[in-house]
């Protein structure tokens, strides 16, 4: 993840760094070094991505890939959830707003069209009826929330993959799928 490192880092007002940090990207390694300048940084292999590619390779689907997932982040609930957190400037309807307002731009780029099913996968700390009200407004597309199958099911069951900074983010990104 690349936001918070001071926070995780601060215990009543100050900055405690552990003997080392362990990144898993280049981006995230400016950001640590850029937050927490003192801290000894180093760049390694993501164990639990190349896990996630690798059983990634073997699942078998009988989804129609007929749908994109839209990957949840929660990003209203993380941002209020440490009073010293920066706001985002957006909430959780925002960013799927934004990106419906973008979908027939992102099918077209993939030549795909038309792409009428939505799944949104919604974050772990999420209650699962966040997007209740929101999608009963929504008339153009068919939107369920479901974390019915496993994160690797759904990703590989899709056309593509949409959302904000997460983990499951990464992950698609990591098994080639379009995100």
């Amino acid at each position: 993840n690349w936001c918070f490192y001071k926070e995780r880092f601060s215990l009543n007002g100050q900055i405690i760094l552990p003997d080392q940090i362990w990144v898993f990207d280049e981006h995230a390694r400016n950001i640590a070094l850029n937050e927490l300048g003192d801290a000894k940084i180093s760049l390694v292999e993501n164990p639990y991505l190349l896990k996630q590619k690798e059983d990634y390779s073997i699942i078998s689907t009988t989804f129609d890939y007929d749908y994109v997932i839209y990957l949840s982040e929660n990003v209203g609930e993380h941002s209020a959830s440490k009073s010293n957190a920066p706001s985002f400037g957006y909430n959780d309807y925002d960013a799927l707003a934004y990106y419906l307002s973008k979908k027939n731009e992102c099918e077209q780029k993939l030549s795909i069209s038309n792409v009428e099913n939505i799944i949104i996968r919604p974050h772990p700390s999420e209650k699962k009826d966040l997007y209740t009200k929101y999608i009963d407004q929504i008339n153009e597309y068919n939107i369920i929330v479901s974390n019915e199958h496993s994160l690797l099911e759904q990703i590989k069951g899709s056309l593509y993959v949409v959302g904000l900074s997460s983990m499951a983010m990464a992950i698609s990104c990591e098994v080639g799928k379009s995100t």
